[in-house]
């Protein structure tokens, strides 16, 4: 015959491989079955995420070096296995990248990026390049000293506006510039 316990909390009698070990307690075994145990820490964490946030950033500060060891191993291990889990995920997800992405860069939706091209009529704002002869999205330009989004333009105008570094008196020299050559 299998030894049993009784759980405190569904009020029934199951294997002893049904709970956890406890030091606490007198049979080593804790009050509540595993079942119970893992309803009320999932409860737990629904009711109370920031106290979870809390606990794991503690825990994180504790083991820091131990999860950084231990990352490291386990990346050179599985190397091959991340890089392909991530061209799969990122070739079923490009949407949902690019959403992050615009959000964490420069604080706007897919939504919002996409009703700019439409009233740029789907071409950069300064060459009217076609988004369709491209190979890559439109870039996002904004005033870096603001954050405001100026519009959607195509890398190179993007580049060469960065290169003047967003200064329209460089913009003009070099106008007048390009003039003297002609």
């Amino acid at each position: 015959m299998h030894k049993t316990k009784f759980c405190k909390k569904c009020k029934k009698r199951k294997k002893i491989k049904d709970f956890y070990s406890s030091k606490s307690h007198k049979d080593g075994l804790d009050w509540w079955c595993k079942d119970c145990s893992k309803e009320a820490a999932k409860r737990s964490v629904q009711q109370n995420p920031e106290r979870r946030r809390l606990t794991n950033k503690k825990y994180y500060v504790k083991n820091k070096e131990r999860i950084s060891a231990y990352q490291k191993q386990y990346h050179a291990i599985h190397r091959k296995e991340l890089a392909e889990y991530a061209k799969v995920y990122a070739a079923k997800n490009q949407r949902k990248i690019r959403a992050g992405v615009l959000k964490r860069l420069y604080g706007i939706s897919i939504e919002e990026y996409e009703r700019l091209l439409v009233k740029q009529k789907y071409c950069c704002a300064i060459c009217k390049v076609k988004v369709t002869k491209l190979n890559k999205s439109l870039c996002v330009d904004h005033d870096h000293k603001t954050g405001k989004i100026r519009g959607l333009l195509c890398e190179n105008c993007n580049n060469g506006l960065g290169g003047f570094r967003d200064n329209i008196k460089f913009l003009q020299v070099a106008q007048q510039y390009l003039r003297r050559q002609e």
